[in-house]
Order: structure tokens, then C-alpha cells, then sequence
């Protein structure tokens, strides 16, 4: 008998990690079919968005933001509001930058993770085998239904966290995790408003959290998908 129950116990571990990851797959390739499709979702490797961007602490202040993908390395983002000089935050590879002033530690991590954020269309065909279910969620889809987590490492102190509405395979929210020293800093974006550009789907309403509280909301008007960003155009 104790031969016997060892023997199911090892045969059965391959099959239970198989439908795992099998459900993963299944997931993933939901989540990618929703939004365009792979092929489509290859072109947003490069992207320029551009809208409006609200902030908190401003009221209904409308500003305006340019954001520039150039791969998940290579991100600028421009935020202007009226009277005030441009904010420009800058990543080039391992260099991040604020204003023409090099960023490390948080405030690097936190560029990194918005850049991991915006290009996660890319990074859905580029790391699926990367991606990882972490659970499911009642009450935080699109319609208030069920979302499915999916998590993907960035770097050894840095994660990203999809919410997945059930109903749709659309992309409902963000979690950008920071780990520093058994403590988390989290940056959380909800999406709405999903619309259809040059093929691909994304989300053009978005409503940021830091620690859990508002700190603004973005409103995407135009987004290209350009062959290729010149590299000049990040260079520090």
C-alpha cells in the first residue's frame, strides 16, 4: 500500500502542474484574442499615446500627456499642465531620468513599472510563458463580476499584477508592486472605456492609486503605432 499511494502521489504532480499551466495558456491566449489579437499586439512594442491627464491635488485641472513606448526599456513620458513647465520622465535601459536629473532607487522603480504598464500589450506575446495566475477576485471586473490575476516579474523587487474580467478577457486593472526590504509599495491603475486602434484594444479611461488612494485619472485620445522610434529620442 505505501508503494502504491507513493506512485499515485508521484504521477499525479505532473498532471496537476500540466492543468495549471494549462489554464494560464488558456487565459493568456483569452486575454491576448480580446485585445487584437497577437499579431496585432507584436506593433505595440512601439507606441505613442496622448490625451488628457487629471491630477488630484489640482482639482479638474485639464493637463495634457505624451506618453512614448520604445519597447518595455526605452518609455518618455511628457506631462504639461496650464502655467506650469513640461514634467518629463525619461527611461533609456538601466537609466532612469526626471527632468533632465538621473532618478534612482523608488522613483526609478516606479518609471520602470509605468513603462512595464504601458507596454504590457507587448509584453503579453513576448513573455507569455512568463505570466502566472495568482488567484481570482469577485466584485473588481468591468461590470462589478469576476477577475482572474495574472502576474509577471520585471526584476528581482519589482512585479506587475493583471486583473482580468471574466465576462470580457479585457484587461480591468494594474498592479505595479515595489518590495523593498519586506515592505510594498503598490501602484494600481483601474481601466474603462475600452476602444479599438489600428486593431488593437486599450483601454482609454484610467484611474490611478498609489497605496490605495486617487491620485488622478488619464484619458487617452490618440494612440500610433509607429515601425520603429528613433533611438535618439531616448537617448539621456
Amino acid at each position: 500500500m505505501p508503494k502504491l499511494l507513493i506512485f499515485l502521489f508521484v504521477i499525479l504532480i505532473p498532471a496537476q502542474t500540466s492543468a495549471q499551466d494549462g489554464s494560464v495558456e488558456s487565459l493568456l491566449a483569452r486575454v491576448i484574442a480580446a485585445h487584437g489579437g497577437a499579431e496585432n499586439l507584436q506593433k505595440t512594442r512601439f507606441a505613442v499615446q496622448s490625451g488628457k491627464i487629471f491630477s488630484h491635488r489640482r482639482g479638474e485641472t485639464v493637463g495634457r500627456v505624451t506618453r512614448t513606448l520604445g519597447g518595455p526599456e526605452n518609455f518618455l513620458i511628457e506631462i504639461s499642465y496650464p502655467e506650469e513647465p513640461t514634467e518629463i520622465r525619461h527611461l533609456a535601459g538601466a537609466k532612469a531620468l526626471r527632468d533632465g536629473a538621473e532618478a534612482s532607487g523608488p522613483l526609478a522603480d516606479a518609471m520602470r513599472l509605468q513603462a512595464a504598464r504601458i507596454a504590457l500589450p507587448y509584453l503579453l506575446v513576448s513573455r507569455r510563458s512568463d505570466f502566472r495566475s495568482t488567484g481570482m477576485e469577485e466584485g473588481k471586473g468591468l461590470a462589478g463580476g469576476r477577475v482572474h490575476y495574472l502576474e509577471l516579474d520585471l526584476a528581482d523587487s519589482l512585479t506587475l499584477r493583471v486583473g482580468v474580467d471574466e465576462a470580457t478577457g479585457l484587461i480591468a486593472s494594474t498592479r505595479g508592486r515595489m518590495s523593498m526590504q519586506g515592505q510594498h509599495m503598490d501602484f494600481t491603475t483601474a481601466y474603462s472605456d475600452h476602444r479599438e486602434f489600428d486593431g488593437v484594444v486599450l483601454a482609454t479611461r484610467e484611474n490611478q492609486f498609489a497605496m490605495g488612494r486617487p491620485i488622478g485619472r488619464t484619458e487617452i485620445e490618440q494612440v500610433l503605432f509607429p515601425d520603429k522610434v528613433p533611438a535618439v529620442f531616448f537617448a539621456p
